[in-house]
């Protein structure tokens, strides 16, 4: 390899981690995680433990297909009279909190099993408002092939 001609030695291999979350980005993402845990349940009751049904959606899905647009509550209505199994998880979750404390945004990829078989894989994009003390999703949007 090139490097090799600039250095004797081969190149230490470094990891490049996150820091850790605090308890509030940890919280946040707990949010996330329930609102995925009641999208696989298809559960408007957990819906409402996680959301603000009048929130919106952004979902970009794969060509041909256009983007829909509809507000969280709509979505929920669909979710819970799907039949097929759902399995859809986000890892490696990144979060900003408004430096006022009120609003976050955790931006992560995701993968959707319908059925058992990996249907979409992409992107999500959380947004979350502090109401009462609790965070909610008040916006969602996707981007996935």
């Amino acid at each position: 390899m090139w490097w090799t001609l600039l250095s004797p030695e081969p190149l230490p291999m470094t990891t490049i981690s996150s820091p850790p979350l605090s308890s509030e980005e940890e919280a946040i993402v707990a949010v996330t995680h329930g609102f995925l845990a009641a999208l696989n349940a298809k559960s408007s009751a957990d819906f409402e433990k996680y959301c603000i049904r009048a929130g919106g959606m952004s979902l970009w899905p794969p060509s041909p297909m256009v983007p829909r647009f509809c507000t969280i509550g709509v979505f929920v209505e669909q979710i819970t009279n799907v039949q097929d199994e759902i399995d859809e998880r986000i890892w490696d979750p990144g979060v900003k909190v408004y430096e006022s404390g009120n609003m976050a945004a955790v931006w992560a990829p995701f993968r959707s099993k319908i059925n058992g078989v990996v249907n979409h894989v992409g992107v999500e994009l959380f947004v979350l408002h502090k109401l009462n003390g609790e965070w909610k999703v008040t916006g969602l949007a996707d981007s996935c092939r």
